[in-house]
């Protein structure tokens, strides 16, 4: 075996030979070599995800793998082969078209790869001097939550969070969608009213850490597909008719004086690319953050929201689909709002009385999403409900428990916070229940659809909107997720927001993004009949015996 071996590039009208270790792939001898090569295109830097360092090569090479198959496609029976993933194994020949040439910047330059971070000397007006910042932005149908960072540092300087003024016009996407289509103007309206939000936070987390907006240089925004096309003008209508296809999947790119952000205008602003009609942005950057396309078994996802996004994957497969539960993040429940400061999002019973975690420990203005699940967990274990979901009356609970209650306008209630006025409805909790089974229908149908067992699946993360918490135990009373997975959740809090900062601040995690947007498939599980099937099955509760609560100090 040779531990060194011959390379000739072949052109038209010359030739030039180089040396190279043996088992090196062809783009590491490219790169280690200082060679630009202008006929080999690797916008994901050579890491075998982007499918297009195209390269013919002759001679002792490693055989083609099933992925870089799979990522060729017909381009395979045409004798190319991707330079990041052919190994030299042998004295080889590269046929190429163009001249190679000494490259005189460094090795990191040679690395960066689809939409590198944009230097301030680039940028006219903006001197280089100075901290450079950046904002991470996740835009969800209820919340928008907003990062600060440091660039220089990589590291998060502040944030918060604030609720989508476009619930004005409708609470969910659908009901967006069709304002959208309602009259000329109402799409931009809706355009307007969230830069504005978003222009306003930003602003604010500048003035709080003394930061001008000339000190912003790049911005990142994730979202399901409704919210990036509406922030990049792009027609939504299309998403909300068959076949729910959008206009563009690609990343976009904006100035922030384009967009009328007052507080970054001279900044790039990156809207990366999504993955279908049903899956946007924010569920490849969820994905990025919890690393299962990098797994080698399959790993679960749930991403709570409007609508919860479930992704099952692993390296060589990623499975996505989108479902509504717009009680998740307090949408449409009585005393309902945003995960935004004031929402109480952790409820837990201590003896005779609940405690209440709000958001910036402000006074409580309702209950978000993750706040209800708590609730109905709570409800359940103590027996206030019985397996359908009916509150029953105080009579048929036991007294210690029946504290909890509350008689309103001869209605019997759960009582949250009995001095804000705070509760949970028998309306509430039927929403709420609709929503869990719609989320473990969705995985059952997800793993059969996967071919997969539910013992195959190695690890389980639940991620939210910012200031996502929930108990476990809570999730365990719910069947969250099916009990035949008997994985212990790892919590990931807002998935999107934290890929988002990754997006921003680090150009390989871009490129993983954009690999992700292209290679998840999009499952259309909701419109699937065994899915409804699976659904009514999934409405009734089925208490575990564990979480029976047998007295007061379980709590």
């Amino acid at each position: 075996m040779r531990l060194e071996c011959k390379v000739t590039i072949l052109f038209p009208d010359q030739s030039q030979e180089y040396t190279a270790v043996y088992d090196q792939s062809i783009y590491e001898f490219l790169v280690n070599n200082r060679l630009k090569v202008d006929a080999v295109h690797a916008p994901c830097g050579g890491r075998n995800l982007c499918g297009k360092c195209l390269i013919k090569a002759s001679g002792k090479v490693s055989p083609m793998s099933n992925n870089e198959r799979r990522l060729l496609g017909e381009k395979a029976q045409e004798g190319w082969r991707l330079a990041c993933m052919t190994r030299i194994h042998g004295n080889i020949t590269l046929h190429l078209d163009k001249p190679v040439s000494e490259d005189e910047s460094n090795l990191a330059e040679q690395l960066r790869i689809a939409f590198p971070t944009v230097s301030p000397s680039e940028q006219p007006g903006i001197k280089a001097s100075g901290e450079a910042l950046g904002f991470a932005i996740d835009v969800g149908t209820a919340t928008l939550a907003v990062y600060l960072y440091n660039l220089n540092e990589e590291r998060l300087i502040g944030w918060n969070a604030i609720g989508n003024p476009q619930a004005q016009y409708a609470s969910d996407i659908i009901g967006r969608i069709r304002y959208a289509g309602s009259s000329p103007g109402a799409q931009t309206r809706m355009r307007r009213v969230v830069l504005s939000a978003l222009d306003g936070c930003m602003g604010h987390l500048l003035e709080q850490y003394s930061s001008r907006p000339k000190q912003v240089k790049r911005i990142t925004i994730v979202g399901n597909p409704c919210m990036q096309h509406i922030i990049a003008n792009v027609d939504i209508t299309p998403l909300g008719r068959a076949p729910y296809q959008p206009l563009t999947k690609d990343a976009l790119q904006f100035t922030g004086k384009n967009l009328g952000l007052k507080s970054a205008p001279d900044a790039i602003v990156e809207l990366p690319g999504i993955i279908s009609g049903w899956s946007g942005a924010d569920t490849a950057a969820s994905i990025l953050t919890c690393g299962l396309y990098k797994s080698d078994t399959p790993v679960l996802l749930v991403d709570i929201g409007v609508n919860t996004a479930l992704v099952l994957g692993n390296r060589n497969a990623i499975l996505t689909c989108s479902l509504p539960t717009p009680p998740l993040d307090g949408v449409g429940l009585s005393c309902g709002c945003a995960s935004v400061p004031g929402g109480i999002n952790r409820i837990e019973k201590n003896k005779y009385k609940l405690l209440n975690s709000v958001i910036n420990a402000k006074l409580p203005a309702g209950i978000c999403g993750t706040g209800a699940l708590d609730a109905l967990g709570i409800m359940l274990r103590a027996g206030i409900i019985d397996k359908d979901g009916a509150i029953l009356p105080p009579e048929q609970i036991r007294p210690s428990k029946s504290r909890m209650m509350k008689n309103l306008n001869g209605e019997w209630v759960f009582v949250i916070s009995r001095r804000d006025g705070i509760y949970i409805n028998q309306k509430d909790v039927y929403a709420l229940r609709q929503a869990r089974a719609t989320i473990i229908a969705g995985i059952n149908c997800l793993i059969k659809h996967a071919g997969i067992a539910p013992s195959d699946i190695s690890a389980f993360y639940i991620a939210g909107g910012p200031n996502f918490e929930c108990a476990s135990k809570t999730l365990h009373a719910l069947n969250i997720p099916p009990r035949q997975i008997n994985k212990a959740p790892a919590f990931l809090q807002n998935a999107a927001g934290t890929g988002a900062g990754l997006i921003l601040l680090n150009s390989r995690a871009r490129a993983d993004a954009e690999y992700i947007a292209t290679y998840a498939q999009s499952l259309d599980i909701y419109n699937n009949p065994e899915y409804h099937e699976e659904y009514e099955k999934q409405l009734s509760f089925k208490l575990r015996k564990n979480d029976e609560i047998d007295g007061d100090n379980e709590y």
